[in-house]
């Protein structure tokens, strides 16, 4: 239910030409503390109005989330999609894709991306 709800409103975003640019768990927030309550999307502050036609190119959003196409400076709303894939495998299996010690070296993981569910921590 929760990943339904991130794809809604951040498919809302994209039919209204909003990229958010860094989608990230702490980024959503439940209007209230009962059991149906709305999941909204916070913290624009990096988003941007993109037209279909039109690519991005600025490096944006939090490491653990960026897109590939955010570090090749050309992208449009799939690097919220990028993002919303970060945040289903660590509401899956409870940890990150990527880790590195650094920014850089999160950068290179994400580039460099190989994920394999055969191994831990998948079952």
């Amino acid at each position: 239910a929760v990943l339904i709800q991130i794809l809604n409103v951040v498919a809302f975003c994209h039919l209204q030409g909003v990229v958010h640019r860094d989608l990230k768990p702490e980024n959503f927030l439940y209007t209230s503390k009962e059991e149906n309550s709305q999941l909204k999307v916070i913290d624009f502050g990096l988003s941007d109005f993109v037209r279909p036609d039109e690519r991005l190119n600025d490096i944006v959003g939090s490491a653990y989330y960026v897109a590939p196409e955010v570090l090749h400076r050309s992208y449009t709303t799939e690097a919220d999609v990028w993002s919303i894939g970060v945040i289903a495998y660590i509401l899956l299996c409870g940890s990150r894709p990527f880790w590195a010690r650094t920014e850089s070296g999160i950068f290179r993981a994400v580039l460099e991306a190989d994920p394999s569910f055969d191994e831990p921590p998948w079952p």
